[in-house]
C-alpha cells in the first residue's frame, strides 16, 4: 500500500469522514462519443475537511443513486471549503460539461464548486439544487451564463474535486461529458469503471448510429482479462438483452463479428429500415466467469425518404416560411419532390422537381390550407417512390381585441408550435419535449420540470410597462423547486410563478413597481386551477379560480426586458422550469375586471363549454351519458359530432355521412344510441358546434373521455388539509382515536394528512398506522359510503384494493446463554436529527444506571456503534445520551474507540465528545465495559472500564433535560443501511426504578409487524362480513400489490351487495386469523369494483 493510501485511510478513521475509501485505481472515462465519466459521490478518493466543515455520508432522503450520498456539514453554518477528491483517467481532452445531482432544502444550501487539479473559481460555482428538493440534475452556473465546464488539457489521471459552497447541501452524483447536448435522466448513467476494463466497450458501429450498408463487421474493444466472448445479435431488444430466441450467435475469441454477408450470419443481407441490436459478453479463462455486456444498436435506414419536416399531419405551419426537409434513404443520390394542395395530384404525379439536397422551399403558401408532398429517391440503381405526406398551414388570425397581446390556447394535439390566437404573431416554439394533452378548455401542454418550455419570442407587443393582466389554467400536483415559472418575460420584467416565499401558491412580479406579491391559496391540488395576476398602477392583485386572493399596494412602471417570453420557464433564470400542465394562457395590456376574468375562464365565449363528462376524464358507465354542455353566448342551436376517431370528429361537418355527425338540436344534452358508449370503452371524442342567432357557426373544441372498466369506491384524491371544512382524510376514515380497543391511526398528525409520496395512483393514498399491543387486538379504519352503494352494478364481481406494507424488523435481540445478549441491527446511524438502530429497553423512572460489557461489535462501518443508552421516547428524533464501543479494523486496531454522544433537544442534530475525546478513549476496543448514569437532578455521566470494577469517568457532560420516565437499554447501529451487524453484550445491570421485562424494536427504520390484513363491509344493519388476506405476511410486502377479493366471499356471509353501507380496512385478528401483536404502517389506494377478471400482475 502506498504512503498516500495509508495516510488517506488513517485520516478518514480519525476524522469521522465516512462513505468512501482510497482506491488504487482511478475512474476511467468512456471513450464513446459522449465521453462519459459517472461518479457516485460517496466513492471519493479523498475527503478533506476544513476547520469544522466536512462532508459526511448519509442516506436520508432516499431515492439516491448508489449506496448513499454526501452532505455538507455542519448545517446552519456557512463558510468553510471542505472538498471531495476523485481520481479520473481521462482519455479525451477539451471541454467537459459538468452535471451534478443534488438535493437542497432552501435557497441557502443549493450550490457547490467543481474543479480540476485545484483549478476553479468561485464565479463558476454550480447552481446545484432546486431549493426545495427533490434530487435534481444541474449544470447551470450560479452567477454566470453558460454551462458548468472544466477544460481537460491532457489525457491521463487528473483530480476532480467538489468543494462545499453552502452547508446542508446533499451531493449524490457527478457526470462529466464532452457532449454539450447530453442530459442525464433519472439516476444518471451507471458509475464508471475503476481499473481494468472487464466488459466489452467501444462498439463500432457506435451505439445508436445510422449505418449505410446491408452488411457490417461489428467490432469492439474486449475486456482486458477476457479469453472468449459470447455474441448476441437480432432485431428485438429483449431477445438480445435476455439471450432468447435466435439471438445467440456463438462463442468466439475474435473481437469482431460479420453479419449480412454471404458465408456469415444473415447471409442474405440486412434489410433496410430496421434497427439491429447486439451484445457481447466477455468470458474469463475459467470458462464460467462472464461479464454481461451492454446492448448496443444501429439502424439501417429505409430506401425511401423518411422523417419529414414538417411531420406528416402537422398543423399550423407558417405559410411564409415553410421549408420542407427529410432524411435521405439508404444510398440516395437524387431526390424528386412532388408538391400540391391535392392528394391525388401528388400521389399519381410522374414529373417533379429534382433536388440534390434533402430540402425544398415551396415559397409563400396560402393560409389554412392542406398541402401534400412526396419525395422519390434514386440510389443509382432504382427509384424508390416515397409516401405522401401532408401538413396544414396556419390560418390568418385577425386582431379582434387590441388589448389582448398574446393568447396561447394550447389546443393542438401535436406539433411544435403554440399558436398565438391574439393576432399579434407571438407564436411559441416548443422546446424540450412538452406533451400535448387534455386541458380545462380544450387542449393543454404538460411540462416535465426539466428543459420543457415554450419560447414565444420578444416582439414589441409583449413589452408592457403599464396596466397588465396575465392569466391561465394550471394543473400542478406539487411544486418541487424553489422557483417554478408559469410564464415570464425574463426575470426583470413581468412574471407569474411559484416563488421561494409563497409555499404552494402564486408569486406575481412586475419589476419596477415595488414589492412582489405572494398569494395565499395553495394551487397544488392536482386539479385545474385558474390563476390571474393584475397590475393597475396602484395595486398588484392575484385572483384564484375567479376570486380575489391577495392584494398589494404598488406603483411605478414595469421594467422592460429584451429576454424572450417563456411559458413554463424563465429565459433569464435557468433551472426554474415548471412541472405540471398549462392551458389557455393570456396576456392583456390592460386591467381586466373580475367579471371579465370569470368570462375568460370559459375560453372563447361563443363556443360551447363546461362539458360533462369533463375533457380527459374517465367516468363510470352510469355517469358517461348523457353528454351535456353549456351553450355559447350567441347559440340558438347545436350541431353534435361524436365518434372514436379524433381526426374524423375534428374534421367532420354537417355533410358527414359516416355517422360522426349526430344532427342539429336545440337542447344541450345528447345520449348516444344503445351501444354507443360501453363499459371500458373509448376514448370517445365529441364536438359541439354552435349555430349562432345570425346564422354563423362557431366550431367547437374537441373533448374526449374514456369509460372506466371499474366502479370507483375510493381513490383518496378528494381529501385536503382543511379540517375546518371537514375535508381531512381522518374525518371520513374513522380510526381508533378515543377507542381503547382500536389501535389505528389514519393520516398524519400534521398536514399533509394524507400520504403524498407512497402513492399507487393519483397524488394521495391512505396511511394507516396500526398498534396491536398492550391488549389491543385490532386496528381498523372505517369509511361510511356516500356513493357506490350498489356492488352488483354493471356485473361487477371483484373488490380490488391496492396496498403496500413495509419489511419486517431488521434487528433482533435474544438472550443465550443466560446473561449474554446478542443483538443484530442495520440502520444509517444514531446521529443527525433522526436515528436508525435497534434498541432493547426497559422503562426507567427517576435516577438510575445501566452497565454493560460490550463483548464484540461487528465491523459494518468504522462508526458502527454498540453500547448503553437512555432516551426520552422511542421516536427517531428523541433526546438521548449514550456511551458506545466502536468496531475494530481487520487487523484488530481501533477505529473510533469509546465515545459519548447525545441529542440535547428533540429533532435536533446529535452532538458528541469529539472535541474532548482522549487518546485513551480512542484506543479502546471490545471487549470493554461502559456505564451511563442519570442522577436525581437529571444529569448524565458516562464511564468506561477494562474490568467492570475500576471506572474512568468521561469528561464530556451533555446537558439533556428529559421527562422523569425514560427508556434505558442497549443500542446497536450498523451505520450501513445495506448491511446487518451483530454485537454481543454481557454483565448487563440496571439500577433504579426500572421495568422488569425487556422489549426491543427498530428505531427509525421503517418496519411492520406481520399482523393479518383484513377488509370488512357492512349493510346499514347486521354484522359486517370480513375477509382476511390469504398471506399472513401481507404487512411485509413492500411494493404496491393488488388484493382482489371475489364479492361472493362477502355474499356468502349474508351481506346484501346491492346496498353496501360501510367499508373498513384493518390489521389484526378480526377475521379469525391468529395475530401475534405488533405495530407498523400500511398504505392503501385505488379501491375499485371490477367485473371478474385476472388479477393484475
Amino acid at each position: 500500500m502506498s504512503e498516500k493510501l495509508i495516510y488517506l485511510v488513517c485520516f478518514a478513521l480519525v476524522l469521522n469522514l465516512t462513505g468512501g475509501v482510497a482506491y488504487s485505481d482511478p475512474y476511467t472515462q468512456d471513450p464513446g462519443p459522449d465521453g462519459i465519466v459517472s461518479i457516485e459521490a460517496e466513492n471519493f478518493d479523498e475527503n478533506v475537511p476544513e476547520g469544522e466543515h466536512f462532508w459526511e455520508f448519509n442516506t436520508d432522503p432516499t431515492d439516491f443513486s448508489g449506496d448513499g450520498f454526501m452532505r455538507a456539514l455542519p448545517d446552519g453554518t456557512g463558510g468553510g471549503n471542505p472538498r471531495l477528491n476523485y481520481e479520473v483517467n481521462f482519455v479525451k481532452t477539451g471541454i467537459h460539461y459538468v452535471w451534478v445531482r443534488g438535493y437542497s432544502t432552501s435557497g441557502t444550501d443549493d450550490s457547490c464548486h467543481v474543479g480540476l487539479d485545484d483549478d476553479e473559481t468561485t464565479s463558476d460555482k454550480i447552481q446545484a439544487g432546486g431549493g426545495n428538493g427533490p434530487w435534481v440534475w444541474s449544470i447551470d452556473r450560479r452567477d454566470n451564463e453558460g454551462l458548468a465546464q472544466i477544460d481537460v488539457t491532457s489525457v491521463g489521471v487528473h483530480t476532480l474535486h467538489v468543494r462545499m459552497r453552502e452547508d446542508g447541501w446533499r451531493f449524490d452524483k457527478i457526470v462529466l461529458t464532452t457532449n454539450p447536448d447530453y442530459t442525464p435522466a433519472d439516476l444518471g448513467p451507471d458509475e464508471s469503471w475503476r481499473g481494468p476494463r472487464i466488459r466489452a466497450y467501444n462498439p463500432l458501429p457506435e451505439d445508436g448510429a445510422q449505418y449505410l450498408d446491408t452488411w457490417v463487421s461489428l467490432s469492439w474493444s474486449g475486456g482486458e482479462t477476457a479469453a472468449t466472448r459470447d455474441v448476441y445479435f437480432g432485431t428485438n431488444f429483449d431477445d438480445v438483452n435476455d439471450g432468447l430466441g435466435d439471438a445467440f450467435q456463438g462463442n468466439q475469441s475474435a473481437d469482431f463479428f460479420i453479419v449480412g454477408f454471404p458465408g456469415f450470419a444473415f447471409p442474405e443481407g440486412l434489410p433496410p429500415g430496421t434497427t439491429y441490436y447486439w451484445r457481447v459478453d466477455e468470458i474469463e479463462a475459467d470458462g464460467t466467469t462472464k461479464y454481461k455486456g451492454f446492448v448496443w444498436s444501429f439502424t439501417i435506414p429505409p430506401k425511401k425518404a423518411y422523417a419529414p419536416f414538417p411531420a406528416d399531419g402537422a398543423r399550423f405551419v407558417f405559410p411564409d416560411d415553410a421549408t420542407l426537409s427529410w432524411t435521405m434513404g439508404l444510398n440516395a443520390k437524387l431526390h424528386t419532390v412532388y408538391f400540391a394542395d391535392n392528394f391525388d395530384d401528388v400521389n399519381s404525379a410522374v414529373a417533379g422537381m429534382p433536388r440534390g439536397t434533402p430540402d425544398y422551399s415551396p415559397g409563400t403558401l396560402a393560409s389554412d390550407t392542406v398541402y401534400y408532398w412526396r419525395v422519390d429517391q434514386f440510389d443509382g440503381l432504382a427509384t424508390h417512390k416515397g409516401n405522401v405526406w401532408s401538413f396544414r398551414t396556419l390560418p390568418e388570425i385577425p386582431i379582434t381585441d387590441p388589448s389582448l397581446v398574446g393568447w396561447w390556447k394550447l389546443d393542438a394535439d401535436s406539433g411544435t408550435v403554440a399558436v398565438d390566437w391574439s393576432g399579434n404573431g407571438n407564436h411559441g416554439i416548443l422546446q424540450g419535449d412538452p406533451q400535448w394533452g387534455p386541458g380545462q378548455v380544450g387542449g393543454a401542454l404538460e411540462f416535465d420540470g426539466s428543459g420543457d418550455y415554450v419560447d414565444c419570442g420578444d416582439l414589441p407587443s409583449l413589452t408592457i410597462t403599464g396596466d397588465i393582466t396575465v392569466m391561465c389554467w394550471i394543473k400542478v400536483a406539487a411544486f418541487t423547486k424553489t422557483w417554478e415559472t408559469i410564464l415570464a418575460k425574463g426575470d426583470d420584467s413581468y412574471r407569474m410563478s411559484r416563488g421561494p416565499s409563497d409555499g404552494d401558491s402564486i408569486h406575481f412580479a412586475a419589476n419596477g413597481t415595488g414589492t412582489n406579491l405572494n398569494a395565499n391559496t395553495a394551487v397544488t391540488t392536482d386539479t385545474w386551477r385558474h390563476v390571474a395576476s393584475v397590475y393597475d398602477g396602484s395595486n398588484k392583485i392575484v385572483y384564484i379560480d375567479g376570486a380575489e386572493d391577495a392584494r398589494l399596494a404598488s406603483t411605478g412602471s414595469i421594467d422592460t426586458s429584451s429576454y424572450n417570453l417563456f411559458i413554463g420557464a424563465n429565459s433569464q433564470q435557468s433551472s426554474r422550469n415548471l412541472t405540471g400542465l398549462v392551458d389557455d394562457v393570456r396576456i392583456y395590456n390592460r386591467v381586466l375586471t373580475l367579471d371579465e376574468i370569470k368570462q375568460a375562464m370559459r375560453g372563447e365565449l361563443d363556443l360551447a363549454w363546461d362539458p360533462v363528462p369533463t375533457n380527459g376524464s374517465i367516468p363510470p358507465l352510469k355517469e358517461a351519458t348523457p353528454l351535456t354542455w353549456s351553450p355559447g353566448d350567441n347559440a340558438s342551436e347545436h350541431d353534435v359530432y361524436f365518434g372514436t376517431d379524433r381526426d374524423a370528429v375534428m374534421d367532420a361537418d354537417a355533410s358527414d355521412a359516416t355517422g360522426i355527425y349526430r344532427g342539429r338540436q336545440s337542447g344541450t344534452s345528447y345520449t348516444p344510441p344503445e351501444g354507443g358508449v360501453e363499459w371500458g370503452g373509448g376514448p370517445y371524442y365529441w364536438r359541439i358546434d354552435e349555430i349562432n342567432a345570425d346564422g354563423t357557426i362557431s366550431k367547437g373544441r374537441i373533448w374526449a373521455f374514456t369509460v372506466s372498466d371499474y366502479v370507483l369506491v375510493e381513490d383518496f384524491e378528494g381529501y385536503t388539509d382543511n379540517d375546518a371544512a371537514n375535508e381531512a382524510i381522518w374525518q371520513h376514515w374513522i380510526d381508533g382515536f378515543g377507542v381503547p380497543t382500536n389501535g389505528a391511526q389514519v393520516g398524519y398528525l400534521l398536514p399533509p394528512y394524507a400520504e403524498q409520496t407512497t402513492v399507487h395512483g393519483g397524488r394521495q393514498s391512505l396511511p394507516l398506522a396500526y398498534n396491536n399491543t398492550g391488549g389491543v387486538m385490532n386496528s381498523e379504519a372505517e369509511l361510511k359510503l356516500t356513493s357506490s352503494h350498489d356492488w352488483i352494478e354493471g356485473g361487477v364481481g371483484e373488490l380490488s384494493i391496492w396496498f403496500q406494507g413495509q419489511p419486517g424488523s431488521v434487528g433482533s435481540f435474544v438472550e443465550g446463554p443466560v446473561g449474554t445478549f446478542t443483538m443484530t441491527a442495520s440502520g444509517a446511524d444514531i446521529w443527525n436529527q433522526a436515528d436508525e438502530f435497534h434498541y432493547a429497553y426497559k422503562t426507567l423512572t427517576g435516577a438510575g444506571t445501566i452497565v454493560a460489557k460490550v463483548e464484540s461489535v461487528e465491523q459494518t462501518d468504522n462508526w458502527a456503534k454498540a453500547g448503553v443508552m437512555i432516551r426520552e421516547t422511542l421516536d427517531p428524533g428523541s433526546k438521548f445520551t449514550a456511551v458506545y464501543i466502536m468496531p475494530t479494523n481487520a487487523d484488530g486496531t481501533p477505529t473510533n474507540g469509546c465515545r459519548f454522544q447525545a441529542r440535547t433537544d428533540t429533532d435536533a442534530d446529535a452532538t458528541s465528545d469529539t472535541s474532548v475525546a482522549t487518546a485513551e478513549q480512542m484506543a479502546i476496543t471490545a471487549p470493554y465495559w461502559v456505564k451511563l448514569e442519570r442522577d436525581v437532578s437529571g444529569n448524565f455521566r458516562g464511564s468506561y472500564s477494562s474490568n467492570g470494577a475500576t471506572w474512568q469517568s468521561m469528561v464530556w457532560r451533555p446537558s439533556v433535560s428529559m421527562e422523569s420516565t425514560v427508556y434505558v437499554g442497549l443500542a446497536l447501529t450498523g451505520h450501513n443501511n445495506s448491511a446487518t451487524g451483530e454485537a454481543v453484550f454481557s454483565n448487563v445491570t440496571i439500577t433504579g426504578n426500572a421495568g422488569a421485562q425487556w422489549a426491543s424494536q427498530d428505531i427509525g427504520i421503517a418496519s411492520n409487524a406481520a399482523e393479518p390484513l383484513y377488509v370488512a363491509i357492512s349493510n346499514a344493519t347486521g354484522a359486517p362480513a370480513v375477509v382476511a388476506h390469504d398471506d399472513p405476511g401481507a404487512a411485509n410486502i413492500d411494493t404496491w400489490t393488488e388484493w382482489v377479493i371475489p364479492l361472493q366471499a362477502f355474499a356468502d356471509q349474508g351481506i346484501n351487495l346491492s346496498n353496501v353501507d360501510k367499508i373498513a380496512i384493518g390489521m389484526g385478528s378480526k377475521a379469525g386469523v391468529t395475530a401475534s401483536g405488533g405495530s407498523g404502517t400500511m398504505y392503501f389506494d385505488d379501491i375499485r369494483l371490477y367485473r371478474p377478471r385476472n388479477p393484475a400482475p
